[in-house]
């Protein structure tokens, strides 16, 4: 994935982390999501996330203990 370096106003970078922070996912994911948004892309096609979600599924250890996988199964599968 390319890198893009911007440069925000301090207002800008204060919304983007309460809006990180709302959605419970990083900066940069809340950055793609908006623009995403912005740019009126459409958003990626379900049966390719379902199909890369299952092919996950039981292939790795969950290092960090999560364990709001049942309420918050949207953002792990969307990144949103």
């Amino acid at each position: 994935m390319p890198k893009l370096e911007i440069e925000l106003t301090d207002e800008q970078e204060e919304r983007l982390r309460r809006e990180a922070e709302r959605q419970g996912v990083s900066i940069d994911q809340a950055a793609r999501a908006l623009l995403r948004r912005g740019l009126g892309e459409p958003k990626p096609n379900l049966d390719e996330l379902w199909e890369r979600a299952l092919r996950l599924v039981g292939t790795m250890e969950d290092l960090e203990g999560a364990t709001d996988l049942a309420q918050n199964h949207d953002r792990y599968l969307y990144g949103e």
